[in-house]
């Protein structure tokens, strides 16, 4: 589909808040489809390039009935989701590896081949092999624009995830236009004024913003705040996590009065004389189940993870 690797450009200053939340869902919500990119000030690790194994030979599974076949898939898929949740990480890949055989003789139609790609995808982009995800990624994605159509949650789901490792890459451009899909698919599907449309703007205003972009940024970003206040309220967290996002554009427009009245919203309550009346901890920002959307470890807080460096004040791609 497109290139594996990407070659790294200087990257302009990151904006403080999109990319990233999945699992809780900032590529939101979204993330209840997908796990969750943002703005990152390091260039994600560039490892040996990735190919996908070859179709199992039909030796050995010809005597097996579909049923068994998917058996097989669901126990290694099993094992692969256990070792996975307590780290171990090379034993995990091994077992989505041995699933996926068994998924390729289900075939395509069947669920298990995008989910195995898919969850094998996540599992490379996890050791911030993003290199390596992004085969296994674009063939979920193939698969499932092929099977489903291009108007699915799902395939709005592996766009966001494909979306996320370019951005990591650098590679802009193709980041850029699977945000684009994603936010038409939510339009399409949920609504113009869905939360999930309103992270996946968040995103695409990061990706516009990172690229120096404003005249693209700014209307993203304005309607996603829209879209966010309507439904959260000024001062919950996601909508907290924007505003600082577009303050930080507001700042590389020369625009410094627009920028700290909006910082002074993110980092408190506002009156009706713009007067900033910090919050108690735990009411507001921290109130969020702080965990990295790359790594998931704990934040405590802090707007970069301790142990990826992720950004995690930028959002969910």
């Amino acid at each position: 589909m497109s290139q594996n690797k990407v070659a790294a450009v200087s990257a302009p200053p990151q904006p403080p808040g999109s990319y990233g939340q999945q699992q809780q869902n900032n590529f939101s919500t979204a993330n209840r489809m997908a796990a969750k990119p943002k703005p990152v000030p390091h260039s994600g690790k560039a490892t040996k390039e990735t190919k996908l194994p070859p179709p199992p030979t039909k030796v050995g599974l010809a005597i097996q009935s579909k049923d068994e076949v998917f058996e097989r898939w669901k126990h290694h898929k099993e094992r692969a989701e256990k070792a996975t949740a307590e780290n171990r990480l090379p034993d995990a890949e091994n077992e989505w590896l041995l699933a996926l055989e068994a998924a390729e003789s289900i075939g395509e139609e069947n669920p298990p081949l995008s989910y195995t790609l898919f969850s094998l995808g996540e599992l490379k982009a996890r050791q911030e092999a993003y290199d390596g995800a992004i085969p296994f990624h674009q063939r979920a994605y193939s698969i499932k624009r092929k099977v489903l159509g291009p108007m699915h949650m799902a395939v709005a789901a592996s766009a966001n995830s494909l979306a996320r490792l370019f951005y990591h890459m650098r590679d802009y451009n193709q980041a850029e236009n699977l945000a684009q899909e994603c936010v038409k698919i939510y339009e399409r599907l949920l609504g113009r004024d869905h939360q999930d449309v309103a992270c996946a703007l968040h995103n695409l205003a990061t990706l516009y913003h990172v690229q120096r972009k404003y005249a693209h940024a700014e209307p993203a970003y304005k309607r996603a705040l829209e879209i966010k206040n309507k439904i959260f309220g000024p001062e919950h967290p996601d909508t907290a996590r924007l505003l600082r996002s577009y303050a930080d554009l507001m700042r590389s427009t020369h625009r410094e009065d627009e920028a700290e009245k909006m910082d002074s919203t993110a980092t408190g309550m506002i009156t009706g004389s713009w007067k900033t009346i910090k919050q108690v901890d735990g009411d507001s920002l921290q109130a969020r189940e702080d965990r990295c959307d790359i790594c998931n470890a704990k934040l405590g807080g802090a707007d970069r993870c301790p142990k990826c460096g992720f950004e995690a004040a930028i959002g969910v791609i």
